[in-house]
């Protein structure tokens, strides 16, 4: 049975329920994770279903059919927190959205193993010495279908959350060589101002230069050639 996040666990689990077939008798084991099954079959509704069991192995048959949708809630669940990240691709992201998306993808490792797990339970019961009664059989093959539905559900669910997180990561590294061209580009560019009052910031005689203006004029050059440098760089689409 899949289990919900807690504030130890950020992501789906999942815990086994066994049960015990004795006679006319059904016993049920389970850990306080999973307890939560067993406060919802107090419902009325669902204690009128559970009540109109002729016997114990359709008892056991409708118990297993009104589990086996948890899973297709916790995969709607999951499906939401998914969209609400895709949303949130198209402005930005930040590492708690990132860890947010793991731990869905945690969820869905998780749920997909369980589901198998109780498809390969399912088909060995159908083969197994219990004597089901007819309405049983019937009520288990739902299981089946529910079961499958839920796996087909889970598989397609990892598959878009396996392209979200592909392309969370693209994005991420080409705001990333977006970022590292640009200060490539303007460290290029900043370093023409550098050598040039370097080269005429020492204090011995230069050529050319000799009048009181000329700092004027060697902005200008400074400038005129930064200017020349992006031109060039735009040119062949360096930034």
């Amino acid at each position: 049975m899949p289990v919900w996040p807690t504030t130890t666990s950020k992501h789906f689990t999942s815990r086994p329920i066994t049960f015990l077939l004795q006679d006319k008798n059904l016993f049920s084991f389970h850990t306080i994770e999973t307890s939560y099954v067993f406060d919802e079959f107090n419902d009325p509704q669902v204690l009128r279903r559970l009540s109109h069991a002729q016997d114990v192995t359709e008892l056991l048959a409708t118990f297993l059919m009104c589990a086996s949708q948890y899973f297709q809630r916790a995969i709607t669940q999951l499906d939401a927190e998914r969209n609400d990240l895709d949303v949130k691709l198209s402005d930005d992201i930040d590492n708690k959205d990132l860890v947010e998306l793991s731990n869905i993808e945690k969820s869905l490792v998780y749920l997909s193993s369980s589901i198998q797990t109780d498809q390969m339970m399912l088909h060995s019961l159908q083969h197994s010495r219990l004597t089901f009664s007819k309405a049983a059989k019937e009520r288990l093959d739902d299981v089946l279908i529910e079961s499958s539905q839920s796996s087909e559900m889970v598989q397609i669910s990892r598959q878009v959350t396996k392209t979200l997180s592909s392309t969370s990561n693209n994005m991420m590294n080409n705001n990333l060589n977006d970022t590292m061209q640009f200060l490539t580009v303007w460290s290029i560019v900043l370093t023409i101002p550098t050598i040039l009052t370097g080269f005429y910031g020492m204090n011995v005689k230069l050529p050319v230069f000799g009048a009181s203006y000329d700092w004027v004029i060697i902005i200008l050059i400074t400038v005129l050639l930064m200017v020349w440098l992006i031109f060039l760089m735009r040119k062949h689409h360096l930034f």
